[in-house]
């Protein structure tokens, strides 16, 4: 049985939201319609984002998540695992906006993790399992 997974997200700024999922994260999107919904399919999850020209309350704070020492808010986040590349890309990208960061720069916790939030408040956590174990902790790429 395949089965499929729909999150649906309501935001108050939909180009915003397609700068930071798309071009940023680099996420491919799979339907957009300006002013109406960007939609992404990844691995058997459809994660849809509505332009609703305003919203119940934007996220505050840091969501708490399992994995990293952080965020105290009990509110919705998630993460999404990249690729080498596609993390490496994004990290440089970010550096071109001002999306908050938690890190300063990408933190070992036996992943690299990076926690950003993207423009509607959301905590993101950015990740990279590498194939194997770094020997420095200390990020140095895109910095």
């Amino acid at each position: 049985m395949t089965q499929k997974f729909f999150l649906y997200l309501y935001c108050e700024n939909l180009s915003a939201m397609r700068r930071f999922y798309s071009e940023t994260v680099g996420l491919s999107e799979s339907f957009y319609a300006p002013a109406e919904a960007l939609a992404y399919d990844i691995n058997g999850l459809q994660f849809t984002i509505f332009d609703s020209h305003s919203v119940d309350g934007k996220a505050e704070g840091w969501a708490r998540q399992p994995g990293w020492n952080g965020g105290e808010a009990n509110s919705m986040s998630w993460s999404i695992q990249l690729s080498e590349p596609e993390f490496n890309g994004a990290i440089q990208r970010l550096s071109l906006y001002d999306d908050p960061a938690f890190y300063e720069r990408p933190h070992w916790n036996g992943y690299w993790s990076f926690p950003v939030k993207d423009p509607e408040g959301n905590t993101v956590e950015l990740s990279l399992a590498p194939s194997q174990e770094p020997e420095s902790k200390t990020w140095t790429l895109g910095f």
